[in-house]
């Protein structure tokens, strides 16, 4: 079983079936779908050398996510991919969608398409991972390795060459064909400080995803997340986050890599209630963070929307980051934001990541 940080969520693969009463859950009531019809679709898995049922559930045992595939080959193939309804539907899709994919990628590269019959919320889910529609089923791909000029690209990116690569492009492929990288060295990026209390709780240490939000349970869920600091203008997204942890010894270093998705600057108390479901911080917190704008007179903060988090294997410590990035030894670098080269980025990831 694997925890999904403190989100009181949980998901693990299941040994059988499970009853009709937990299938109505999941069931299309609007097409007629009964749990024996969801039966027959997770006994095509079952069926299968390879399949695995896989199971999202709540710590007080309320279902709230489903998915089945079986590998044959280099394809993989979801014949259920179903989340509960409610308010943290989508959440709960994207997280299984996530977990399926984990597995694929451990086994090597494929491709994964969902066959299965998918509402909105799903639908939603299976785009923001990255996975696109093709006629009535959804694909997305799993690679592997870390990419630069002088190799080859990935067939999907060939018509388009190394000469053309920007990030939007990057960013794109990247989420389509998770865990692949493709450094450019062109890609915008950016290091970020952040202090051990707070990379502990939104990067997160001990949890397999990555993530630990101890006081709220609803952002522990998600897979989009939010850092604020005081405003910064010049930050624009996408760009990666190369994420630096101040001190907490073992722990501090050169400790994540994201995709920053969206930056945006403005009132705190306005950014907080944008924001709350995806942070940990509390209002008072995010206005701790603000400064008067010279532009505006009016006290302002940035929100850092980021997503697709890799906690190093390993952290880079501060001698070492320092002899890869020469710039690194200027006194008080480590404070305050900046842009920094991708070079530098892809290296900080290759050593924080360990051989691939």
């Amino acid at each position: 079983m694997r925890s999904i940080a403190v989100s009181g969520w949980s998901v693990s693969a299941v040994s059988e079936i499970p009853s009709n009463t937990a299938l109505s859950v999941y069931c299309h009531e609007y097409l007629g779908e009964r749990p024996t019809d969801l039966r027959r679709r997770l006994s095509v898995v079952t069926a299968q050398p390879s399949g695995r049922i896989e199971q999202l559930m709540s710590d007080d045992e309320e279902h709230l996510a489903l998915g089945a595939m079986y590998r044959d080959g280099a394809q993989v193939t979801v014949t259920a991919l179903r989340s509960a309804p409610g308010a943290l539907s989508k959440a709960a899709a994207r997280q299984m969608v996530h977990h399926l994919r984990t597995i694929v990628s451990a086994d090597g590269p494929a491709t994964i398409v969902v066959d299965d019959q998918t509402r909105s919320p799903v639908d939603r889910a299976l785009r923001d991972e990255g996975f696109r529609a093709e006629g009535s089923a959804w694909k997305a791909a799993v690679r592997t390795g870390v990419l630069g000029p002088g190799d080859p690209l990935p067939e999907e990116l060939e018509h388009i060459g190394w000469d053309r690569l920007n990030v939007h492009i990057v960013r794109d492929f990247e989420l389509y064909a998770w865990p692949a990288k493709i450094f450019t060295g062109g890609v915008p990026c950016y290091m970020v400080p952040i202090k051990p209390e707070y990379a502990r709780v939104i990067l997160g240490y001990e949890e397999p995803q990555r993530r630990l939000f101890e006081q709220h349970r609803r952002a522990a869920a998600a897979r989009d997340n939010v850092y604020y600091m005081s405003p910064r203008r010049s930050v624009e997204a996408p760009a990666r986050i190369i994420w630096w942890v101040s001190g907490g010894g073992s722990r501090g270093g050169m400790r994540a890599m994201s995709w920053l998705d969206e930056v945006e600057t403005g009132a705190p108390r306005r950014l907080y209630r944008r924001y709350r479901h995806y942070g940990v911080l509390d209002e008072h917190q995010v206005i701790e963070t603000a400064k008067r704008s010279k532009r505006t007179g009016r006290s302002e903060a940035t929100a850092l929307v980021f997503s697709q988090t890799e906690m190093f294997t390993e952290p880079v410590s501060i001698a070492r980051s320092r002899e890869i990035c020469d710039s690194m030894n200027q006194n008080s670098y480590f404070i305050t934001t900046r842009r920094i080269d991708e070079n530098y980025v892809r290296a900080f990831y290759e050593e924080g990541m360990g051989p691939q």
